[in-house]
């Protein structure tokens, strides 16, 4: 809460399927993750367990989790679960460390440390514990960066597409729906012109102001 205002980015907003379909994950990931499966206990709180929605801090925490789904889909979920209570444990002072400041510095030091310590399934290569940090570190760096913190050190933009910093989710701005950063267009509607309208990029960028790369940016993500 901020004042008497709910903070915009604890709303419960989104659909499970948008947030898949934002940060490019299966649906029953995202699902599980949050709400859990039968014999699976969530790994994350969702923002309204009772309407099943998800909020822009869920999206967040989940875009920091994803790392391993693709780089390493083998790692236990309980693996998971431990490192995430040991980095919260750690940052007592914050209610989700993943959405913080201090999680992409001293946090995924930590994060990386307990999953290192957890047993690797005999399914997966085998993989030298100290090396597997070596190499999950720079990936996960590469997701953190994406997030853009404000005073509080919370994380206060997102942006989902790896590679570039053009499709941007703003809980301010749009209904924390992707757009294009420092405009409210919405990425869905260039995306949906071109695919399903076959309009062509010169005449998207003519009617948005928007350069070329930014509507090819567009049709990228929600091509993907």
């Amino acid at each position: 809460m901020t004042g008497a205002r709910a903070d915009r980015r604890e709303l419960p907003r989104y659909t499970v399927r948008e947030v898949a379909n934002y940060i490019k994950l299966p649906e029953s990931t995202v699902r599980a993750w949050f709400f859990g499966q039968p014999n699976f206990q969530p790994l994350l709180v969702p923002a309204s367990d009772a309407m099943r929605r998800l909020s822009f801090f869920n999206i967040v925490e989940a875009h920091a989790l994803s790392w391993t789904k693709q780089q390493y889909p083998g790692i236990r979920p309980t693996s998971i679960r431990a490192a995430l209570e040991y980095v919260r444990e750690s940052f007592p002072q914050y209610a989700r460390p993943l959405v913080t400041r201090r999680f992409s510095t001293d946090g995924k030091f930590l994060f990386l440390d307990r999953l290192e310590s957890e047993e690797i399934p005999d399914k997966n290569p085998p993989i030298n514990a100290s090396k597997w940090g070596q190499l999950a570190l720079p990936v996960l760096s590469e997701y953190l960066e994406l997030i853009e913190y404000d005073e509080q050190e919370l994380a206060r933009i997102l942006y989902p597409q790896r590679g570039g910093k053009i499709v941007v989710i703003n809980p301010s701005v749009s209904s924390g729906r992707p757009v294009i950063k420092n405009t409210g267009v919405l990425a869905s509607i260039i995306w949906q012109r071109a695919t399903r309208a076959h309009e062509p990029i010169e005449r998207l960028a003519r009617d948005y102001r928007l350069d070329r790369s930014e509507i090819e940016a567009a049709i990228d993500y929600f091509a993907a």
